[in-house]
């Protein structure tokens, strides 16, 4: 009967022919009833006492047994568990699935532990016939869908693929390698080019080196700019001589078309001049036959050093060219505004084209003429004379235009001797050296003369001065500031009013004497 029964009926009441009474019988249920309890329960194991090995489960005898296996009585008939009542754990040594055998370990079949690709997903990889060696190449990518279907329809070998080891240009970038067939020792000269698959096709069939190809760089000459070096047999040293040069395209295209020889451009052999020295010459337009014109010039006695008077400080656009005379300061300075300036360098607002200093106590300038009447003269604008200064042998004159013809409206001068008395002739001592004299003061006379007075009582003009001074690279710093406009008289002015008025006191004393007479006789 199996594991938990008892037998009661130890004297063997109960058999054939014998007498059973109820004790006997109550007694053998009881243990029956007791060998089927919750806690203990009963085998069929087929021995002794056991009953027969149970080999059919199910209530169509649906599930059978035999020496080696438990299995359903037909294939592909029946469900281990089911929905609401799954079984909690399997434990199996070998999984066959559809006839194949699972040898993955569970650490391998985590692997899928948390995916949520779905059926059509997954069976992307259903014909993969790829061994885990080469599966596991993909271990650790971080790839999206859309950036592994890049290599959709890839035909590439291992070995090709292999080249891009360690890549990590774009898709945009790798499609500059369109149809390349370079190796990855050949690739790997452009590591970090970014140029375009059109740019790149420049250098097709080159076999410079990484290092010889990286003197290129930044460079963006076109093929037949970069053809021109072709046939070039200089040598690296004779090429270096280029070396820290920063002339622009455009400065070295002055030498486009130039046909000298080799003794010829030789010239330069031995030039310790600098890049910034050199550059005196940028934006010089001058011919070869222009230049040519100081081939031999005899400079009389000027030395080396006095052939240097010419100092070009401009950069870029024209600041100011000087001349010296081998000395410490400059002579002569043409600035940007067209001022010439002797013995200065910065320009007096508003003292004209051409202003002068003088050294010590030497005078500003000496004039000599070939002629005893020829001087200077001066013009207007329209070119016409309007004074002029004349000497000769033994007098100077000073001149202003007074031809009949260039005047109009002509009236005599009345009230000249009011407005005499009405100035107020001074004495006085300048600020500038503390002498004495005579005079008047500009503004007091413009109320009585104002034609021969110029400017305004108190006036204020802006003047452009420099607050640092040019160098051999750097243009002069400029400023404004606003200084006084001082007045001026013109004394000659005074002539014709002092004149007049002279006559109309001659006039006066003649009447008087006139008069006395008359009264003396």
């Amino acid at each position: 009967m199996g594991t938990g029964y008892v037998r009661n009926d130890t004297t063997n009441n109960i058999d054939d022919e014998g007498i059973i009474d109820a004790s006997d019988l109550d007694g053998e249920f009881d243990g029956i009833q007791a060998a089927f309890v919750n806690t203990s329960g009963h085998t069929h194991d087929g021995t002794t006492a056991e009953g027969g090995a149970v080999l059919v489960l199910g209530p169509a005898q649906d599930f059978v047994a035999d020496s080696g296996a438990f299995f359903p009585k037909a294939d592909s008939t029946y469900t281990l568990g089911k929905s609401g009542n799954a079984l909690s754990n399997v434990f199996t040594d070998v999984l066959t699935l559809d006839g194949a055998a699972v040898t993955a370990t569970a650490a391998e079949l985590n692997t899928l532990d948390g995916v949520t690709s779905t059926t059509t997903e997954l069976n992307l990889l259903d014909g993969v016939t790829s061994t885990t060696a080469e599966l596991n190449i993909l271990d650790g990518v971080t790839s999206t869908s859309t950036e592994i279907n890049l290599l959709d329809g890839v035909t590439a070998t291992t070995a090709e693929l292999n080249i891009l080891d360690g890549v990590t240009a774009t898709t945009a970038e790798l499609n500059v390698l369109d149809g390349i067939t370079a190796d990855t020792a050949e690739l790997n000269i452009l590591d970090g080019v970014t140029s375009t698959a059109t740019e790149l096709n420049l250098l097709d069939g080159v076999t410079a080196t990484t290092a010889e190809l990286n003197i290129l760089d930044g460079v963006t000459s076109t093929s037949t700019e970069l053809n021109l070096l072709d046939g070039v047999t200089s040598t690296t040293a004779e090429l270096n001589i280029l070396d820290g040069v920063t002339a622009t395209t455009a400065e070295i295209n002055i030498l486009d078309g130039v046909t000298s020889t080799a003794a010829e451009l030789n010239t330069l052999d031995g030039v310790t001049a600098t890049t910034v020295e050199l550059n005196l010459l940028d934006g010089v337009t001058a011919t070869t036959a222009e230049i040519n014109h100081l081939d031999g010039q005899n400079q009389g006695v000027a030395t080396t050093d006095d052939v240097s008077f010419v100092d070009i400080t401009a950069t870029g656009a024209f600041t100011s060219l000087g001349i010296d005379d081998n000395a410490t300061s400059t002579a002569i300075t043409i600035d940007a505004s067209e001022n010439v300036l002797v013995n200065k360098t910065t320009s007096v607002s508003g003292g004209g084209p051409f202003q002068v200093k003088a050294s010590g106590s030497n005078h500003c300038a000496t004039f000599s003429n070939s002629a005893d009447v020829r001087g200077l003269v001066f013009r207007d604008s329209a070119d016409a004379a309007r004074g002029s200064i004349l000497w000769n042998t033994s007098s100077t004159s000073f001149n202003t235009s007074s031809d009949h013809r260039l005047k109009e409206n002509v009236t005599a001068i009345l009230n000249a001797s009011e407005i005499v008395m009405a100035m107020q002739p001074c004495s006085y001592t300048a600020i500038s050296d503390g002498l004495w004299y005579d005079g008047f003061l500009a503004h007091e006379l413009q109320e009585i003369h104002p034609r021969a007075v110029t400017g305004t009582k108190d006036a204020m003009i802006d003047e452009v001065y420099e607050v640092t001074p040019a160098t051999d690279t750097e243009e002069a710093v400029m400023g404004t500031r606003s200084v006084p406009d001082m007045q001026s008289v013109d004394y000659a002015k005074l002539t014709p009013i002092l004149t007049a008025a002279l006559q109309e006191a001659l006039t006066k004393i003649t009447d008087l004497e006139k008069r006395l007479s008359a009264l003396e006789a």
